[in-house]
């Protein structure tokens, strides 16, 4: 495998020993398999445990958001189900991995969600971009801290205790999202990642500014506070979504996009970064790819290059002859190269 640039990431992140807060956001369903679980969030786990392991602390604690108005899809370094909110709640799911489990379920219009006494104590993150009610108690043993509370375009933390508790959400009016949950955020890196599947990049802008749905981007963003927002510039849908060139478009949404983010109140150091993408996930956009990061690179002021040479272009369907997802091999490529530079050997 042949790599370009990749070390100016490495080199650039040298640079943020101390960055606490970590977003990723970006397209995610030309990337992966239609979900979250894609090449943001894949190398994202990367560079959560490579930057923790510089500074002495154990892997793990990646924050995941929801990437659409009715999904809840996982981005942690463990295998969750798939959770819809409402009535089409899953019942339960497992985290693998660890000593023990977390539990979901569906009591009345509500939903809960357990942690399970071997588990460490969380920060549960909350949003609530309609308002509605979202309370927490923990039958049966430990107590929570609420801190901010979230009312309408809030954003909300409760600190679960170590020991089990539950958190209830009240989904009835469809109000509530479960940003994430994280077991060590007060000693050290969280990384969230933002996925808005199959949304082109017009879409992103309107989602990023508060008038794209009940969902708003820039809130989430502003709430968490990142030191650090990378964007993965990776998939045909939020690099445009078109299979014609068209600069002018390409300008205008990319300019909005750079607006909007360099508007965030909390300034975060902000990079953009090309991942891989075979010819078989760009579809139309495969004959004027270099062109349109070409574009990107003059607007957004340089991009991190993590590209791999296009040595998947020839497979004939979505996965490769081992049955590997050519979405997820890209993933797991480009973050082990981007470990490896970030801590090597």
């Amino acid at each position: 495998m042949a790599w370009e640039k990749t070390g100016n990431i490495a080199r650039w992140l040298h640079s943020l020993p101390d960055a606490r807060s970590i977003v990723i956001i970006g397209d995610s369903v030309s990337e992966g398999q239609g979900s979250v679980t894609s090449v943001q969030n894949r190398w994202g786990n990367k560079l959560s445990d490579a930057l923790r392991a510089k500074r002495g602390l154990p892997a793990g604690n990646i924050g995941w958001i929801p990437a659409s108005t009715s999904a809840l899809d996982q981005s942690l370094p463990y295998s969750f189900t798939t959770m819809q909110r409402g009535s089409s709640m899953t019942t339960a799911f497992t985290a693998t991995g660890l000593p023990g489990a977390m539990k979901f379920g569906t009591p009345a219009d509500q939903a809960w969600i357990g942690v399970d006494q071997a588990l460490p104590a969380m920060t549960v993150h909350l949003y609530e971009p309609s308002g509605g009610s979202t309370y927490a108690n923990a039958p049966g043993g430990g107590s929570f801290t609420t801190s901010t509370a979230p009312t309408a375009g809030r954003y909300g933390r409760y600190r679960v205790p170590a020991g089990g508790g539950n958190l209830y959400l009240n989904l009835s009016a469809g109000t509530s999202y479960l940003l994430g949950m994280d077991g060590r955020i007060d000693d050290a890196l969280v990384v969230h990642t933002i996925a808005r599947s199959g949304a082109t990049i017009t879409d992103w802008n309107a989602w990023l500014a508060g008038t794209g749905g009940a969902q708003s981007a820039l809130r989430v963003l502003t709430a968490l506070a990142p030191d650090l927002v990378l964007v993965q510039l990776g998939g045909n849908d939020i690099f445009g979504g078109s299979s014609s060139p068209d600069e002018t478009s390409w300008r205008s949404r990319l300019t909005t996009l750079k607006a909007t983010l360099d508007g965030l109140p909390t300034k975060p150091a902000i990079r953009y970064v090309v991942t891989p993408l075979p010819a078989k996930l760009l579809g139309g956009m495969a004959s004027y790819w270099q062109q349109y990061i070409d574009v990107a690179s003059q607007i957004l002021g340089g991009l991190l290059d993590a590209r791999s040479v296009p040595n998947q272009d020839a497979q004939p369907s979505w996965y490769h002859s081992d049955g590997v997802h050519l979405g997820d091999r890209a993933a797991s490529e480009i973050a082990t190269v981007i470990a490896s530079q970030i801590n090597p050997a």
